[in-house]
């Protein structure tokens, strides 16, 4: 008995030592791995980092940024720039071909760029359910998945896609588009939800919108309501209720008044938008606009003077025409006051008889008939009123071409040199007019430096200032100002394109319009900050080209 206890006891020790020494084994096995990992990854390593910084920029086709962000690569992660473009160009997968897209499908550019490497993307995103895709700049095709497009879409970045994120406009009766001064809009986006809208385009505390006849305003989208009060110049209230209600308010020309409308477009089921927008702005009330024409026959080697009132600004005045797509350039002849000169339209069609065409500034509009005549009704003296600026270049082999010209309208010889005026041009130095500087290159020497000069033109020194400066010929004055460069001028139009330029005046003796006889007075001398002797300056165009004037005058 004693030694079969000794022999049970013997052998659960030989157990419990095996088991201690599996447990240990086990123990050993697992924890000693960890260990080392835990070394590996908390011990400090002097390896180069991999990690590098990243700039992605999204534009839209036409250069304008919309969006940039810098951001190292450890960072990317979240709904941020970098990590949806990342993750778009990193899932984009090769496609045949782009598919054909409708109008309304708006390219962005993405531009991702790290230390070593650029890559820029086209990218085509679908707002109805479509795939999207990318071309690089390669000119290969990708689809971009259908997850990193959602992602895209559903961010902020992605506002400028969707048209129902903007504001319905508020337009002036003059087209001006009214900015509203704070705004609270939503849209909806792919996922149905929807979205806060960016209030950037937002109108300014002084906002002055100049309107033509009666404060008359609307939205492209009619609100579901609308609250609209009106402000006289002392601050009283004038008006107050609909936006509709404000075109029955009479208001005095010229006078200032303050608008201030409030707006709201309700949400509902089939609303892919809505919100409020808040609009603070003055209003200065200006005349209509009327427009007139000195004939109503347009003959092939004539003109119509077209006439224009109460302009304020020449670039605003619109002409259009089916027929043709020339348009006259417009002049400032008084106050508000403007001409243009209709010539006849060189790329109408041979078989027309009229000329139909219409003239607009802001809202004031004019439609007018011209009837088209092959014989010359004109007047003796007409222009293409010659371009006020000099900085076409010089062309002295263009005198041939004129005198050319000039001949064959009158029947002439081609190789006759001063016969297409009759009678021929006053002779300046016959008059007791001297030329001190002739057209062309000219070099001034002087103790410090040599300074090449070109004129344009020919200046002619007189004996005083003020004596009496004469029309070289007869015609009809199209221009009368003052420049900076030219000073005091006059531009007379001898016919068939021929102007001649009189600057630096110090006195004008016609007006605009005038008709004037060979020697006649058109202006007086004065101090030539050129040369620094009394006289003036003389300049040759035909048909906007600058001439030599020896060419013409002697």
């Amino acid at each position: 008995m004693n030694k079969f206890n000794d022999l049970v006891s013997a052998l659960f020790r030989r157990v419990a030592a095996k088991k201690i020494f599996l447990y240990t084994l086990t123990v050993f096995l697992i924890v000693l791995p960890v260990s080392i990992a835990l070394v590996i990854v908390s011990a400090p390593s002097n390896a180069k980092t991999s990690e590098s910084t990243i700039t992605v920029t999204l534009k839209e086709l036409d250069g304008n940024e919309i969006a940039r962000e810098i951001t190292s690569s450890r960072e990317l992660g979240g709904d941020s720039l970098a990590s949806i473009i990342n993750n778009l160009n990193e899932g984009k997968s090769r496609a045949e071909e782009l598919p054909a897209f409708d109008a309304s499908t708006k390219p962005l550019v993405a531009i991702i760029e790290s230390e070593n490497e650029r890559t820029e993307l086209v990218c085509y995103f679908s707002l109805n359910g479509n795939d999207s895709y990318c071309t690089d700049e390669s000119g290969e095709v990708y689809m971009i998945s259908r997850l990193d497009a959602t992602d895209f879409l559903t961010s902020k970045y992605s506002e400028i896609l969707y048209s129902s994120a903007t504001l319905p406009i508020l337009k002036t009766i003059d087209g001006e588009a009214v900015l509203p001064r704070s705004l609270d809009w939503n849209y909806k986006n792919v996922s149905e939800t929807f979205v806060k809208a960016s209030d950037s385009a937002l109108g300014g505390t002084d906002d002055e919108y100049s309107i033509t006849g009666q404060i008359d305003i609307e939205f492209s989208i009619k609100p579901s309501s609308c609250q609209a009060s009106v402000y006289g110049i002392g601050g009283d209230e004038i008006f107050n209720g609909t936006i509709d209600g404000i075109k029955n308010l009479i208001v005095s020309a010229s006078d200032s008044v303050r608008v201030i409308i409030d707006a709201y477009w309700e949400k509902n089921d089939l609303s892919s938008y809505y919100g409020s927008a808040h609009y603070d702005f003055n209003v200065i009330i200006a005349n209509k606009s009327e427009f007139s024409v000195s004939s109503t026959v347009l003959a092939k080697d004539g003109f119509v003077l077209l006439k224009a009132t109460n302009i304020e600004d020449l670039s605003k005045i619109q002409f259009q025409s089916d027929q043709s797509a020339q348009a006259p350039e417009f002049i400032f002849v008084g106050t508000n006051l403007a001409e243009a000169i209709l010539t006849y339209p060189t790329d109408i069609s041979s078989t027309a008889t009229t000329f139909d065409f219409s003239v607009s500034y802001r809202a004031s509009m004019e439609r007018f008939t011209l009837d088209l005549s092959k014989a010359s009704t004109a007047p003796e003296y007409y222009s293409d009123i010659p371009c006020p600026s000099f900085a076409a270049s010089l062309a002295k082999n263009f005198a041939s071409e004129m005198r050319y010209q000039l001949n064959i309208i009158n029947g002439k010889s081609a190789t006759s040199r001063y016969n297409a005026y009759n009678p021929s041009f006053l002779s300046l130095s016959e008059c007791g007019f001297s030329k001190n500087i002739d057209y062309g290159s000219h070099v001034f020497y002087s103790d410090t430096n040599v300074r090449t000069f070109v004129s344009s033109g020919c200046e002619f020194s007189a004996d005083s200032y003020g004596i009496s400066v004469p029309a070289v010929n007869a015609g009809i004055v199209v221009a009368v100002g003052e420049d900076d460069h030219l000073g005091k001028f006059v531009v007379i139009d001898h016919g068939m394109g021929l102007n001649v330029w009189y600057c630096n005046l110090s006195d004008i003796d016609v007006k605009e319009r005038a008709l004037v006889t060979k020697e006649q007075s058109i202006g007086k001398t004065a101090r030539s900050e050129v040369s620094q002797k009394e006289g003036f300056w003389i300049y040759v165009t035909f048909k906007d080209k600058i001439l030599d004037p020896n060419e013409i005058i002697k």
